[in-house]
């Protein structure tokens, strides 16, 4: 059940959210074919790229959690917990600082940089 996209139009890839296996899977766009899954558990449903820090911030509203993975390893580096429970992101490419929406007491919360 995928739920989520986000492109990093740089390498040509898409990542894909899968709701019902808690999993990303990471699709090359050029030759349309899968490159990889990461399972990051619980019920992720948002996802942002980084593209020039190579990683992949994935919400799980259900668990207060963002996973955080490595594009280039197509690997779950760390789980970092939030202020609330995040279901969407922005990510500021020049800085790198990351920003979940969030349901709870404040309307998102800045994630710690990896």
């Amino acid at each position: 059940m995928p739920c989520a996209l986000a492109v990093d139009a740089v390498r040509g890839m898409v990542y894909a959210v899968n709701y019902a296996d808690a999993s990303v899977s990471v699709i090359d766009a050029r030759r349309d074919v899968t490159v990889g899954t990461v399972n990051v558990g619980g019920h992720p449903q948002a996802i942002a790229i980084d593209a020039a820090k190579h990683l992949a911030y994935v919400a799980d509203a259900q668990d207060g959690t963002v996973s955080v993975i490595d594009t280039e390893q197509k690997r779950l580096l760390k789980k970092l917990r939030t202020d609330g429970r995040p279901y969407a992101f922005a990510v500021d490419t020049k800085t790198h600082r990351i920003f979940a929406a969030t349901m709870g007491s404040a309307p998102y919360s800045e994630l710690p940089i990896p």
